[in-house]
């Protein structure tokens, strides 16, 4: 991705999301990107099953943060009020997360396994 104006008004405005169902996700970049509202966090990597990811780049890449930025707040019910109001939410500049979700995906992660030369991220 190269040029780009991101705007995210809630959750990650780069990211390799934790659905990594796939052998590998690499040479991947970001160049000369302005990353602008940001809120969970600028950029992020959460690898939570089975592929190996490499060689991630991110260059040249211009970050805003706004001190009016509301905090995330997880809707649990129907008639729950956002208590957001008033309060500063911080977004993280980068935030990389090797959760290890694989073993709840049963049969996707069998079938990983059987490829030709399978890695993953856990050994």
């Amino acid at each position: 991705m190269e040029n780009c104006v991101l705007w995210c008004g809630w959750g990650r405005t780069i990211e390799i999301g934790i659905e990594t169902i796939v052998r590998e996700y690499k040479n991947i970049q970001f160049r000369g990107c302005d990353l602008i509202h940001n809120s969970a966090s600028a950029i992020d990597i959460q690898n939570g099953d089975c592929a190996f990811v490499h060689d991630i780049k991110i260059k040249d890449c211009n970050v805003e943060f706004q001190c009016s930025t509301m905090p995330e707040i997880y809707q649990r019910t129907e008639d729950q009020k956002f208590d957001g109001y008033g309060k500063i939410g911080m977004p993280y500049l980068i935030q990389i997360d090797n959760h290890k979700y694989c073993e709840n995906w049963g049969e996707y992660y069998e079938l990983m396994k059987k490829y030709d030369g399978y890695k993953n991220s856990y050994g």
